[in-house]
């Protein structure tokens, strides 16, 4: 059995009773314990978190059911191809200094930093959906 909380924020959280205990009676109780902070909001019980490859942060609840947020999940794929990002324009800094360095030419890779730049830009399309934000990538 399970218990869904909405954070202020709106993140969700999930909490689940191991014994025979009614739902709604143990969210009351650990709300009084703090187990739960007090200004979570208990959304439903005996509801199923099904693993989407998502944060948390990107999931919310319409009455009925959990789902991914699109426009959460686009904020959630711009910071894991920034992460991603991060290595590659060093490496690509360090190859422009030397090419600096030797006099040769930086075009092609001023314009690999700037693809590198760029695919963030991708999360936006208004015909972007959740698969192909999982397949965007370096």
């Amino acid at each position: 059995m399970n218990i869904l909380w909405i954070q202020p924020n709106g993140i969700l959280a999930l909490t689940s009773i191991f014994d025979d205990s009614e739902p709604a009676a143990h969210a009351s109780l650990l709300q009084e314990r703090g187990d739960i902070p007090a200004d979570w909001i208990l959304a439903a019980t005996n509801v199923e978190w099904e693993e989407t490859g998502w944060r948390h942060e990107s999931h919310r609840w319409n009455g009925t059911q959990i789902f991914v947020d699109l426009d959460a999940a686009k904020v959630e794929t711009k910071s894991r191809l920034r992460e991603q990002r991060a290595p590659l324009l060093i490496a690509q800094d360090i190859k422009f200094m030397e090419a600096l360095e030797k006099g040769n030419d930086i075009a092609a890779i001023s314009a690999e930093k700037q693809r590198l730049r760029d695919i963030t830009k991708l999360t936006d399309a208004a015909e972007i959906t959740l698969g192909d934000l999982k397949l965007l990538s370096y």
